[in-house]
């Protein structure tokens, strides 16, 4: 699981029989995410690295469901795991739109 496409990419090819997910969200606004010029944020947010990636899963951000990207995802079979939950608000959140939950510092 990665933030990073061209791993995801590269796990595909490499070591296919590993599952392999790619972790986004929508907007890309942290400062870690400055040094990226906003196409490529866009093409983050919107999985359009999915035909070369093929990734078996998505972890989104609760914080940003619902979007269409996961909703798509989940449409075309793939499981919606949710990051990061932190409070009952974020655990009725994922328990609407996501299969599976990551949390943190908290007790589901």
């Amino acid at each position: 699981m990665s933030f990073d496409p061209a791993l995801i990419e590269f796990v595909r090819h490499d070591a296919s029989d590993l599952p392999r997910g790619i972790v986004a969200e929508r907007y890309y606004s942290h400062p870690e995410w400055d040094g990226l010029p906003g196409s490529q944020k866009r093409s983050l947010s919107w999985l359009l690295h999915a035909p070369r990636s093929r990734p078996q899963f998505l972890a989104y951000s609760v914080k940003d469901l619902p979007a269409m990207p996961p909703l798509v995802a989940r449409m075309m079979g793939l499981p919606l795991l949710t990051w990061t939950v932190r409070s009952v608000d974020d655990r009725k959140a994922a328990a609407r739109w996501a299969n599976q939950i990551i949390f943190e510092g908290w007790r589901p």
